[in-house]
């Protein structure tokens, strides 16, 4: 039940340096109140906070201790308002405010740069500024924000555009312009025409704010949010989840398309399995869809989905819904365009044709074009079981090393072993290799009838860093002396 606060007030006093502000009009609510961040949550509720208040100055960081930060949400929803916001980007960075939690005014270092629908005071990806007027980075800056939200009639159809204007430091750059839909990562997604909050992002880059004013009609709302219902859950097959190989994509909606903190999916062989940790196959962050792949045989498979709502408390079971998975067999001599049976790497995924760090795949100086690029610890299992069967002197070629990409102060304590098993044995082990050792080239036997070959990267002394390159992996066959 939302309890609708109507805010007529007025401001009296307001902290020095604030521009754009309007002190004598009444109704303005300071959504940041300069001490602390009373009125305010993280998106999920066991989230990494990244934003404190130092001398009067909101200040969000985008990572801390190497975790990224959960976005910020104001406990208090909003229709239609006006909004005042000062804020200071870095240089580099890269922010955002999600009106509704659905329409981002995007916040960026784009001083000197050309007009794009993706700088600062842009409706992201949607609506450019009318002009550049962004100061350099470090300064203070303001957005003064005019916000209608769609309207929509009872059959759920568009009756009216919602309407946007932008100040930006005191230049109208956006005049009356009219939308519907969210932005890209509007997280709120389609529950357009009711009010939302007001959202910080806060894990694309560093960010400051001494100023966060609003007026409108707003909700209370309680937190955190249950779990939505999932409808319509479907299964087909696809690509795998990097478009390489064979894979089952799920897809599914919920009510109004309202998200959740987590969408649990779990896989089994029958359609009575149970949804319990030994068969769950992963996550989704709060939209489907969800691609999984990795089949060690052919078969049909079912599967099962359950949300996970924003207090953390599990929803009723969707599913099962089934598909066939057809197993990812290695079918050409280079590993990169093969499908995987399965890959894993600390700090995010395995990267196929660049390095971890999605730069090009570099070691010792020199370039690759194909390979995979991780961060140790890391695997990846390949089905080679039908090459190995047909053919003879089979060898596993290839580039190994640290990543050209480790900064040069990290460069002392990065240290990784390259280990090669087949089925389990130990083909290959590098043993312990440092920035220092430069490029190590492979040329291992692969044995007759393996069945799984594994590429494992093992951390060194030092868990910071170690980004790993497999560049140019190829499985070739060599004629032996004699042989035709």
């Amino acid at each position: 039940m939302r309890t609708i606060l109507q805010f007529s007030f007025l401001v009296l006093t307001l902290s020095a340096g604030r521009q754009g502000c309007h002190a004598e009009e009444p109704g303005w609510l300071d959504l940041f109140n300069g001490k602390d961040l009373s009125g305010w949550h993280l998106r999920e509720a066991n989230g990494v906070n990244g934003c404190r208040v130092e001398d009067g100055i909101l200040v969000s960081k985008r990572e801390v201790d190497e975790k990224r930060s959960s976005y910020l949400v104001s406990d208090l929803e909003f229709l239609d308002f006006q909004m005042q916001v000062e804020f200071r980007v870095p240089k580099g960075s890269n922010a955002g405010l999600y009106l509704q939690g659905r329409y981002e005014i995007q916040i960026l270092d784009s001083y000197g740069r050309p007009v794009d629908y993706s700088m600062c005071g842009a409706l992201y990806k949607r609506i450019a500024p009318q002009v550049n007027v962004c100061r350099p980075p470090g300064e203070w800056q303001t957005f003064d924000i005019t916000f209608r939200a769609p309207r929509y009639d009872a059959e759920g159809e568009v009756a009216e555009l919602g309407r946007l204007t932008v100040l930006h430091n005191g230049v109208k750059t956006l005049d009356d312009v009219t939308f519907v839909g969210p932005t890209g990562g509007g997280w709120m997604d389609q529950y357009e025409g009711e009010p939302g909050p007001l959202v910080i992002q806060t894990d694309h880059g560093d960010v400051d704010f001494r100023m966060i004013r609003i007026r409108g009609t707003a909700a209370e709302k309680s937190f955190p949010q249950p779990a939505p219902g999932v409808l319509q859950l479907a299964a087909s097959q696809s690509k795998g989840p990097d478009g390489y190989g064979h894979g089952i994509a799920l897809d599914w909606r919920t009510p109004h398309h309202y998200p959740a903190a987590k969408f649990l999916v779990y896989r089994g062989t029958s359609s009575d399995f149970p949804a319990d940790n030994a068969h769950k196959r992963g996550e989704v962050r709060w939209w489907p869809p969800y691609t999984d792949g990795w089949f060690r045989e052919a078969g049909d498979y079912f599967y099962k989905v359950v949300p996970l709502g924003f207090d953390g408390v599990a929803g009723q079971v969707a599913g099962p819904v089934s598909a066939r998975g057809e197993p990812n067999q290695v079918d050409d001599p280079d590993l990169s365009k093969c499908g995987w049976l399965s890959a894993s790497c600390k700090g995010g995924s395995v990267q196929r044709n660049q390095s971890f760090s999605r730069n090009a795949l570099t070691v010792a100086g020199k370039k690759y074009k194909s390979g995979f690029g991780v961060q140790a610890p890391s695997a990846i299992e390949f089905l080679v079981g039908d090459v190995t069967q047909e053919a003879q002197n089979l060898r596993l070629r290839g580039v190994v090393g640290i990543d050209g990409s480790v900064p040069k102060d990290q460069r002392a304590v990065s240290e990784v072993s390259f280990v090669v098993e087949g089925d389990g044995k130990v083909l290959l082990d590098t043993g312990p290799l440092t920035f220092d050792s430069g490029a190590r080239e492979l040329d291992v036997p692969v044995p007759a009838g393996t069945q799984v070959l594994r590429l494992r990267v093992d951390p060194g002394a030092s868990d910071k860093w170690d980004h790993a390159d497999w560049a140019e992996l190829r499985l070739e066959q060599v004629t032996q002396p004699g042989q035709p």
